[in-house]
This record gives structure tokens, sequence and C-alpha cells, in this order.
């Protein structure tokens, strides 16, 4: 069923040949048993029926779509598929076999676990190549040990004891069913030693049922591009095994890490102690001590982690040899003119000029050539400033002090300085980051169609990421297979994923956040071969998801017009219904009992002035009823824009000669008007039918008037008027102002009056400032040569 994902069931072992594959078919069997359909994937055995092997023995993942079995059994679950499949690893295949809700019995070893892969190296000697994420394995719905004494094994090998042990634990902590007390934080940095803590971080978490987050402090050894991309994937390593992973900035990384741990109330640090190589690391604090020295109440776990002869050394940020010869020449000028001002100024003044251009290198070159700087300044004024002159002997003993205070100084200032650049650096990146999102949440906010969301995901994507990146709104049959599956399963695709990783491009889904099952609104094409970095990745994620609530947005707009169009329409019915029920029942029931009393005149015979009577009434309600018919037709009209407009220069006499002369008040020349003649004149027998119903046997008065551009008409009687709450109403369809007659009509009468008027460019009104009855004003536009 579509939208119920389905169940995956482990079996694990610890070497090949303990039985988990007789254990997966003895569970399929029961699974028969009950009335399923069962399959073996990519594998065969006596007695059940097998998806046939893709075209390299592979798993046919298409196939195993489109037979659709309720059960399907797997082996080798972290298996490396061949290259030009969908996946890279076969578990990947699971993970969709279980969304289109097929069941899956799978095998796996222990040595396939990404988070035990340091103990494995221990015991075998060798990691493992493929590996299954256990982000990915706290997704089974059960997990079944397969055990067998190693002495029954066929070949039994070193290290197989070891191998079951760990199993053992494996299982027995994914059985422990504990509430989660712990929190735990690891820190990760640049180092190949990440990784082992990471690993380590993960089991300690599974063993205490905690949650856990790796993070990265960005700080002096993550500015090089190779160490921001080892931090980028050391962090991805973390997600994958089920850890939030996040890169924070900071100067001190010890304390930051401790500040960040008490804001998400974290109850133990994680973290390495690698080997101490030089003379400065054995009298310095490492990140453990520090740690330590600060975490308060926090409990810092540390796992030690010994450098393997092949692990390479993490490259610290070096400046260009372009910025030591900068600062050597510096130096060099400097000292010229030192040597010009030294028979005007005392050596200690020429100190502080060193000590500024050290301070100038340190903010402009960085932290290396500042302390270079340093070095030849002060080898530069104990050679030119400090007697004998021209060698580095020193006379007297108190220059021995100002050495040493200004090699401090130096040394400390430069280093402050350089930290300050380094955490303006940083901070201007998170700025960057900052007016990025706000420049397209502005573009977002203000977009009022798919189009211009778009545009603008279109333009900040080309800006920040790549300039040659596409967005598409809809789904193109004839695209690509990377970019239907980002449209069709609403998950990242193509270059740099986990699906069809061959594609040329990268194909990352808009997926809306409040639907469910997920749906696609819009995909990114991105064509850049190099991978993102950390920061860019983040920016990413923030423009997919904006453009997402963006495009919901519009979404739900557009939904509540329609739903507001619905409610309207509900009530033109309603009111229609309730106006036809009332209005049309009276003359029905008029002629009904006319043409009764005619027919049966024979029984009870009428007199002539009776029968004509009768006849005059039937006619008049057939008249009532031809015109509620023919306002009905005539709105409906207007509401479709099927109302055809003749709009001609006309004569104002010709439109009032259906009123009665005595009722004119009119000035001998007006212009002419351009409107519709018949039109105009059903405008004013509408305005005078309203004129006798409210005001019978009682005068009107029907006026016109030239104001320049437009000619004002009016129709004023002397009836009990309208009152001013209803001056605006009484132009809705089907109302009736609460002084209306009993045979007023439908209520349509004003509001044909409104949209015949207004299509011809003028606008009717009632007049506010009549003291006795009412007056309705409307204008024409005059009709120029």
């Amino acid at each position: 069923m579509a939208g119920i994902r389905g169940k995956l069931r482990i079996f694990l072992g610890y070497a090949p040949g303990v039985g988990k594959a007789e254990a997966i078919l003895r569970a399929g069997v029961k699974q028969r048993a009950a009335g399923r359909q069962v399959l073996l994937g990519g594998w065969e055995a006596p007695g059940f029926q097998t998806v046939p092997a893709g075209r390299m023995g592979e798993l046919d993942l298409d196939a195993c779509l489109r037979l659709r079995p309720q059960v399907l059994l797997v082996t080798e679950l972290a298996r490396a598929n061949p290259p030009g499949t969908r996946h890279p690893r076969r578990y990947q295949d699971v993970e969709e076999l279980l969304a289109s809700g097929i069941d899956v019995l799978a095998s796996l070893d222990v040595q396939h676990i990404e988070s035990l892969q340091d103990a494995v190296v221990q015991i075998t000697g060798h990691a493992a190549r493929e590996t299954v994420p256990d982000g990915w394995l706290k997704k089974a719905d059960s997990l079944q040990l397969v055990d067998l004494p190693v002495e029954e094994l066929e070949s039994p090998v070193p290290g197989l004891p070891a191998l079951r042990e760990l199993a053992l634990r494996f299982a027995a902590n994914r059985l422990q069913d504990s509430p989660v007390r712990e929190r735990l934080l690891v820190a990760v940095g640049p180092s190949p030693l990440s990784e082992k803590l990471i690993r380590a971080a993960c089991r300690l978490a599974d063993t205490l049922h905690a949650e856990w987050r790796a993070v990265s402090v960005e700080g002096v050894e993550s500015h090089t591009p190779d160490a921001r991309e080892r931090v980028a994937a050391h962090l991805r390593l973390a997600s994958s095994l089920g850890a939030f992973s996040e890169q924070v900035t900071g100067s001190n990384v010890a304390a930051r890490l401790v500040e960040y741990a008490r804001e998400h109330k974290v109850t133990q640090i994680v973290a390495g102690k690698g080997p101490r190589r030089g003379l400065w690391d054995r009298f310095t604090p490492d990140l453990v001590d520090q740690l330590i020295s600060c975490s308060g109440s926090i409990d810092v776990y540390v796992v030690s982690a010994e450098v393997a002869p092949e692990t390479p050394v993490v490259d610290k940020p070096t400046a260009p040899l372009s910025a030591y010869a900068w600062s050597t020449i510096a130096v060099f000028v400097l000292s010229l003119i030192n040597a010009l001002l030294s028979r005007y100024l005392a050596p200690t003044n020429l100190i502080m000029a060193y000590l500024a251009l050290v301070c100038a290198i340190a903010f402009w070159l960085g932290r290396g050539p500042a302390f270079w700087a340093c070095t030849l300044s002060l080898a530069a004024f104990d050679f030119y400033f400090v007697p004998p002159y021209y060698t580095f002997a020193v006379q007297d003993g108190e220059y021995l002090v100002t050495f040493v205070a200004l090699l401090s100084v130096s040394l400390v200032i430069s280093s402050l300085t350089a930290r300050a650049r380094e955490q303006a650096l940083s901070a201007r990146l998170r700025e960057g980051q900052t007016i990025a999102l706000l420049d397209l949440s502005r573009d977002f906010s203000s977009s009022q169609s798919l189009e211009e969301v778009r545009q603008a995901l279109e333009k900040h994507a080309q800006r920040r990421i790549d300039p040659l990146a596409q967005v598409r709104m809809s789904e193109d049959p004839q695209a690509s297979e990377a970019e239907q599956w980002a449209w069709r399963k609403a998950a990242p695709a193509g270059r740099g994923t986990d699906t069809l990783p061959q594609a040329e491009l990268t194909y990352l889904p808009v997926v809306g956040r409040h639907s469910d099952p997920a749906q696609t609104l819009a995909v990114l094409m991105l064509h850049r071969s190099q991978p993102l970095q950390l920061s860019e990745q983040e920016l990413l994620e923030s423009f997919l998801l904006q453009a997402a609530v963006a495009l919901e947005r519009l979404g739900l707009a557009q939904k509540a017009s329609q739903a507001e169009v619905l409610e309207a329409t509900e009530r033109l019915q309603s009111a229609l219904i309730n106006s036809v029920s009332h209005d049309l029942r009276i003359p029905l029931v008029s002629i009904l009992g006319a043409l009764q009393a005619v027919r049966e005149e024979s029984e009870v015979p009428l007199q002539a002035e009776d029968r004509k009577a009768l006849l005059d009434n039937a006619l008049g309600e057939v008249h009532r009823l031809n015109r509620i018919v023919g306002n009905l037709l005539q709105m409906s009209q207007l509401d479709a824009g099927f109302l055809r407009l003749v709009g001609q220069p006309q004569d104002v006499q010709d439109l009032l000669s259906i009123v009665p002369v005595a009722n004119l008040r009119v000035p001998e020349t007006l212009p002419l008007v351009h409107c519709d003649f018949l039109l105009t004149q059903q405008v004013l027998f509408n305005l005078l039918d309203n004129a006798r119903k409210y005001a019978p046997n009682l005068p009107f008065e029907v006026a016109a008037e030239d104001q320049g551009d437009f000619v004002m008409f009016s129709v004023q009687d002397q009836g009990p008027g309208v009152a001013e709450g209803e001056r605006a109403k009484v132009f809705d369809r089907f109302y009736r102002a609460k002084n209306s007659p009993a045979e007023s009509g439908s209520g349509l009468g004003l509001s044909i009056c409104q949209g015949l008027i207004e299509a011809q460019g003028g606008r009717i009104w009632i007049d506010p400032e009549v003291s006795q009855g009412t007056r309705v004003c409307f204008t024409l536009p005059v009709a120029h040569p």
C-alpha cells in the first residue's frame, strides 16, 4: 500500500558460515505459511522463487519493484553494486524497497558495521571496504543474532572469537530498552584521528542509549581547504552514524566546546588524546587537558588515539612564501628609515616602530610572517642600533631586557592580532551567509507567483553556489533518470549523492514540509564538479528550505483564494435558491390560480370584469416572472463575461425617451455619451421600477448634468429612503433593504445596474446628501470625436 513503509529484519552474524542464510530461509518459510508472497532477491535456494539477477549478478532493483512481493529475502547488505547502477550499496537498494512498502529480511556480518571498524582493525588487522552506517541500521524493526560456536565452523580463522564477542555486545546493546538520560558531544577536527573518535562516540552512545552530537569548532586548524574538506567528511560520517552534526566558530576550541555543551545540556564530552611529537606540545596543555580544566560538572571521556605509521599528519595552515618575503622587505625598509631617524630619536623609540610593524604584518599577512618579522626586527635593532654597532654583541646588559620585552610583546600582540583577524574572517563568512539568506527571504516574501520564486532561487544559487545552477518547476518526462528520481522520490540524486552518482549533474529537490507523503515542488540542478564545502552545504540547505516555504505559501494562498471563491459561490447559490423559491413562487401561484379559475368557469361562472381582472393579473405576473428570469440571465452573463457591449455616441435625450417629460430635468444642451443604448435604457428602467415600488403614487424626478468628462444621470423618488448603513449593501446581489415592500423583487436590479454601468466606464452610487427619498446617481463617459 502506497505510503506504508515496509519492515526490515536483519540477521546479524560474526562471520560467513554461521547460518545467516539458513535463518533467513526459515523465516521466509514462516512468512509463506502465513499466506504472504515471498521471493529471493539476487540469490537462489531450493523451494523459493527468485527474482532474476541483474546484468552483472547484482540485485535487480527494478525487477523487484515491478514484481512487488510482500516479503523479499536479501543477503549481504553491505555489498557494493557494480558501477552504473542506481545506488552504490545494496543497503540503499533495500531502503528503496522498504519505501515502496516491501518487507525485507536481510543478512549482515558484524565486520561491516561502520562504528565497529576500529575494533575490527584491531582484531583482523584490516578494515572492511564495504560498510553500513549505524544511522541506517537503527531504522531496522528487529535485529536477530545468528550465533554458532567457533569450533563448529568449517574453516575457523584467527580472531573469530573476538568478532563473535563483538557481535554479541552489539546485539545486546540493541536489545536494551532504556530511556534516554545522557547526552554526548564529540569534538571533531580535521585530524584523521577524528574518524576513530566518532566511531567510539557512536558505540558509547549506543551503550548508554544517549543522544549525541558531533561538533567542530572553526578555528585556526580549519582554514586550509584540505582541512575544511576533512572536517566536512568527518561530520558527514557522524551524521551517517546517527549524530546531529554542527560546525560552530570560536577562537578557543575547548572553551567553545564547553559553552556549546552547557547550552545543549550535554552530560559527557568525548575527546581524543593523540601523541605529542614536538617539545612545544609536551610542555603545553592539549585539548583534553583544557576540557578537563574548564568542563566543570560535565564528564570528559578520553579516547586514546595513537597514530598509525601510515596516518597522514594534519596540515597546519601556512602562509605563502610571498608573505615571508614581504615581511622581510618591510623590516629592511623600516631599518633604512630608522637609520635616517636614529640621529634624532633614541633607540627605545626606534623599537616602537618595529613593534608597530610587527602588529601590521600580523594583521595583514598572518601569524607566521609576524613571528618572522619579529625575529628580523630584533636582529636588525641589535645589529644596527645597539653598540657595538654592526655586530650582534651587546655591550650594555640593559638591552637584554629590552630584547626580551620586545620579543614577548611582539609575540603576544601579533598572536592577538592574528586571532582577531581570523575571527574577523570567520565573522565575515557568517555575515555573508546571513546576508545571502536575508536577501533570499526578502525576494521570496515579495514573490507572488511560481515563476518569481523560481527566478529568486536560481539567482541566489548562481550567485553563491554554482554560476550554472538551474531550477525546474515541473517534471519533464524526457529528463534524465536522476532528475526523474529527484521528482518522484523527493530525494537528492546525481553526482555526489548515493543515487545515480555517475550522472553529470546534481539534482536537489525542494520538498514540501507539510505534505504527506513528501512532495517535490521544484528541483535545483547543479553543474559544478567540485564537492561543496560545509558552509556551502548549510547555505544550500537553507536555500532549499526557504524555497519550500515560499512555494507552500503560494500554494496555500491559492487554495485560500479557491476556498473563498467556493464560499462565495455557495452563498450565491444559497441566495439564488432562496430568491428563486420566493420570487418565482408568488407569480406562479397567481398565474396558476387565474388559469384554474378560468378553467372552472363552467362550474362557477365569472363576470366579465372578474375574468379580465384575473387575466390582467396573470399577464402582469408573467411579465414579472420574465423580468426575474431576465435579470438572472443578465447577471450570469456579466459574471461569465459573455455580455457584449456595443458602445457608440448616444444622445442623452434619446436615452431618456422612456421617461415621461413631466418627470425630466435636463439642460437643453448636453454632450453625447459613449454607451450601449439598450443596456443603458435597461439601467434607467430598473431605477424607475425601483422608484415606483418604493414610492408608489409619489412624484419622481430624472435629471442629467454635464460634469466635464462625464454626464451624471440621477433618479430621485420621494419614498422612505435608504439607511446610511445600507447604501453600499443595496448593490450586492440578492440584498433587499429592510423597508422593502413585499413585491420588491429578487434583489438583483441594482446589482445589474452596477455591473452594466461599470462595464461602460462609469460608476453608480446613492447620494448621501438627499434628505427626503432616495437619489441614485450614475455617470457615463462623454463621447470624444
